[in-house]
């Protein structure tokens, strides 16, 4: 089932009404964390009214959603990620990517969130531009991954085309960049995407007069330098064409479904490129970007407290999983909240520098 998170929920509408009174006379505190699991997440309609994320003004919101995208200058691009687990459902990482897009980002255009988490769980926390994609029964595939339960969530990154497919706001969405849900945009998407189309062509115009079918094509920045084992290329970020990239993508799907050696996500691309390199594949074309000052990789207490001296920040900022174990929390809530630009009461609410979720 598909949805467009329309309109607030009765509880977030109180909410949003309870702060304007907490603004108003400055005399109550903010709610605190002490509640269960979903009034933790409420917050985030805090967050988003207080920093005009919304751009819901209607005093009685509409049920459908035909002009989700009105006013919205440039919507042939869109950003995709997906939360899949439980561990992640409970974790603040989708609000925290989705906080940076429109924030850092500057990017108003539509956000894709493809998830097996309730409907309930994202309801009425973001903007209208914000698509919530509940994942169907049937691409739910366990056999292939009984050693590493987290890679049937991993294969959803190949299925993301079709699942835009079938929303139909999104019909004119040329290009999807697939955003991994831990990482953070820390500068201008706009800039990003200009930098990346004039040295690597991400979204040049297919020539429609060319009596051949065109290459299907994937663009993957370079693997993290510092990591133990070289791919490909990191699957953490990549640009897909609507037109010509699902071959490229059933490729990598199929490798990973293959049970073979090759079921991990970045095992199964580098086995496509190796393919194509040889000549065994001919229809598909994977082009890695260098890293340059595009994105960054902090490990360290030290890494994070030196990128927030002057405040700047990479255009993609990646805390791994892994890495953050070395990160103290205080380090990291310090980090996310300048990256946020959170005031100081969103930063006392100590949730956007949880990190660690596990498959």
């Amino acid at each position: 089932r598909l949805s467009s998170d329309k309109q607030p929920s009765k509880r977030t509408k109180g909410i949003v009404a309870l702060l304007t009174f907490i603004v108003a006379y400055s005399s109550l505190s903010l709610l605190s964390l002490d509640g269960d699991k979903t009034e933790n997440f409420d917050e985030f309609s805090l967050v988003r009214s207080l920093e005009g994320v919304s751009s819901d003004t209607d005093d009685e919101p509409s049920n459908n959603n035909e002009n989700a995208l009105d006013g919205v200058e440039n919507h042939k691009r869109a950003i995709a990620m997906i939360s899949f687990g439980e561990s992640a459902a409970e974790s603040p990482l989708v609000e925290r990517a989705i906080l940076s897009i429109r924030r850092r980002g500057e990017f108003d255009g539509p956000i894709v969130v493809i998830t097996d988490a309730a409907p309930e769980r994202y309801e009425g926390l973001f903007d209208h531009n914000v698509f919530v994609a509940e994942s169907r029964e049937e691409d739910m595939i366990d056999d292939y991954w009984k050693n590493a339960p987290a890679m049937k969530y991993k294969r959803f990154k190949m299925l993301i085309l079709d699942y835009i497919s079938m929303i139909p706001e999104l019909d004119d969405v040329e290009f999807v960049y697939y955003l991994d849900v831990d990482m953070m945009l820390g500068a201008p998407f706009e800039d990003l995407v200009e930098e990346l189309q004039e040295r690597y062509g991400i979204e040049n115009e297919i020539d429609e007069s060319s009596t051949s079918e065109p290459v299907s094509t994937l663009f993957f920045f370079k693997n993290f330098e510092r990591s133990r084992v070289k791919f490909f290329g990191c699957g953490g970020f990549f640009i897909m064409n609507r037109k010509t990239s699902q071959v490229c993508l059933d490729y990598w799907r199929e490798t990973m479904e293959s049970k073979t050696y090759f079921t991990f996500d970045q095992q199964a691309l580098t086995r496509v490129a190796d393919q194509i390199k040889d000549g065994i594949i001919t229809d598909c074309k994977l082009t890695v970007m260098d890293l340059e000052h595009f994105i960054s990789y902090p490990l360290s207490n030290e890494e994070l407290l030196d990128m927030m001296k002057d405040s700047s920040y990479t255009n993609l900022i990646h805390i791994f999983n892994t890495g953050a174990e070395e990160i103290d929390v205080s380090v990291t809530e310090q980090f996310v909240s300048d990256v946020l630009k959170l005031t100081d009461e969103q930063r006392a609410m100590h949730k956007f520098g949880k990190n660690i979720i596990t498959a």
